[in-house]
């Protein structure tokens, strides 16, 4: 009789110990997705930081190509002014410069308004409600 009561007694016990050895294994498997998912979020939010810096980065590199036409036609301008004789040729390249100068300028306008679409696209996903989403 003794031996079937220590035998019932283990069997409970070990009912318990599964019981709770399976529950916290079921915890840390929800807690590891839960964690995964973070860093998929995470990793699309770096995405987003990526391609906001490299946006950005254009829009830098795109001002200072403008600006440096801009510096040569003034240069060309003050040549032209200053030239006794013929400036066929300076008028041709002015022309050319002031074409570039034009496509530049709406390639500028064109990234600024992706700048800042992009800009609005953040705020509205990273910062509504005053907390981030991921």
């Amino acid at each position: 009789m003794a031996g079937k009561k220590g035998f019932e007694m283990d069997f409970i016990l070990n009912a318990q110990m599964n019981g709770g050895f399976s529950g916290t294994v079921s915890k840390a498997q929800q807690e590891f997705a839960r964690l995964g998912k973070e860093v998929q979020g995470l990793h699309r939010v770096q995405g987003d930081i990526n391609s906001y810096q490299k946006q950005q980065s254009a829009l830098e590199n795109t001002r200072a190509k403008l600006e440096n036409l801009q510096k040569q036609h003034d240069l060309l301008q003050k040549e032209i002014s200053e030239t006794t004789g013929s400036t066929a040729g300076l008028e041709r390249e002015k022309a050319k410069l002031e074409q570039r100068i034009r496509d530049l300028s709406s390639l500028y306008r064109d990234t600024q308004e992706t700048a800042r679409f992009l800009e609005r696209y953040y705020d509205r996903r990273y910062h509504a409600h005053g907390r981030r989403k991921l």
